[in-house]
């Protein structure tokens, strides 16, 4: 397991409170304190975690811990072999992710956590699917400005919402639709929520989620009525892109009220959409037989059509900055890479195919894939 290495107490604090909140049906902790070399030094066994976080000698060690449950069985939840239909950042703990994984049969969608940038993951819900019917989760988001907010989008069982971090999902009875595509949070406002869907378009709550609002007939028809994907801007919370199915690629500026069309391709879904800086994007489009690229160098207000030399479907883009930047595209088989606006074959040697997402996290690439687990580079 990853060790981590907590320098202060604030930030030790936060962490585990998330593990506090979504792990109760875990119990016996194991702390492993470890030297330098790795060499475990001290080995502490808590009864809960309440008791972890009230133990301040752990601070500024190395550790690694052992989670296991009321039997006493080691509990490691593993995303091998598993289809990893979703993946997301904490916006406000950078190494914790999200994921949300499918299954083939009612009851196989779960939620999972990482609290060491995608290594390790526990499930969320208490382990439990987020309803006896849930097969997919397609998209899952922790708010910017409520630590305990999770919102869970899931194909044919609508939308969950947990309110304690997720511990817990409830399923929001009074959502419309059943396909949820994405999940976008105001960046002032706790209580407002864009949800993307392929049935209702964009769904709005200003109240969080006690009422949501429906477009009318003129307006989806006029903008869109199926999404397969809501992007927001990293450098611009208001600036959204709607990734359409059968009516282009349209942009917001003012976090959805009004929306421009950028690219009209009324036989195309948009598929995939990338940030390589605030004024250079990516993105992709499919007719599920080929695939299209297009490139804009004026903070996506216009897109030139690019060349396709890979016989694949593009469906994820990611940026990686270390030395210098590096563009990585995922396909439906496999990884390729971004070199003077050329295609080609990723150097990175891959076990498996089809990739479902990509994510930069602590300036590496993770890559989530269509039943191969995910893969950390």
């Amino acid at each position: 397991m990853k060790i981590m290495k907590l320098t202060k107490l604030v930030a030790f604090f936060i962490i585990i409170s998330q593990y506090v909140n979504a792990q109760t049906e875990y119990s016996n902790i194991d702390i492993n304190v470890t030297d330098s070399l790795e060499k475990i030094v001290e080995t502490k066994r808590f009864k809960n975690w309440k008791e972890v976080l009230a133990d301040s000698t752990l601070k500024d060690k190395n550790y690694h811990f052992i989670i296991r449950d009321k039997k006493g069985n080691v509990v490691k939840p593993k995303l091998e072999n598993r289809i990893i239909r979703s993946i997301s950042k904490n916006p406000r703990i950078e190494n914790i992710l999200f994921a949300g994984l499918k299954g083939n049969n009612p009851g196989d969608g779960k939620a999972a956590m990482s609290m060491d940038y995608g290594y390790s993951w526990t499930y969320l819900n208490q382990g439990k699917p987020l309803s006896k019917e849930t097969e997919d989760i397609q998209t899952i988001e922790s708010s910017p400005l409520d630590k305990n907010l999770i919102y869970a989008g899931t194909w044919k069982n609508g939308l969950f919402k947990s309110t304690d971090s997720g511990n817990s999902f409830l399923k929001m009875e009074n959502f419309p639709s059943k396909d949820v595509r994405a999940i976008i949070y105001h960046p002032k406002n706790r209580n407002h929520i864009l949800v993307a869907t392929t049935s209702h378009g964009i769904v709005e709550t200003q109240n969080n989620g006690e009422t949501w609002e429906v477009k009318g007939a003129d307006y989806l028809k006029s903008n869109f009525v199926s999404l397969w994907n809501l992007v927001q801007s990293p450098y611009n919370p208001n600036v959204m892109y709607a990734l359409c199915i059968g009516q282009g690629l349209q942009k917001s500026e003012d976090f959805g009220k009004t929306w421009k069309k950028i690219i009209d391709e009324p036989k195309m879904l948009f598929f995939g959409f990338g940030f390589v800086d605030e004024n250079e994007i990516w993105c992709s489009s499919t007719n599920f037989n080929s695939g299209k690229l297009y490139h804009s160098k004026d903070s996506g207000n216009s897109f030139e059509l690019r060349e396709n030399l890979v016989d694949d479907i593009i469906g994820s883009f990611v940026s990686i900055s270390n030395t210098e930047t590096q563009i990585y595209l995922g396909g439906q088989k496999g990884l390729y890479e971004l070199s003077n606006n050329k295609i080609q074959n990723s150097k990175i040697a891959l076990p498996f195919y089809e990739i479902s997402n990509l994510l930069e996290v602590n300036n590496k690439l993770l890559i989530a894939t269509w039943g191969n687990g995910l893969l950390i580079k």
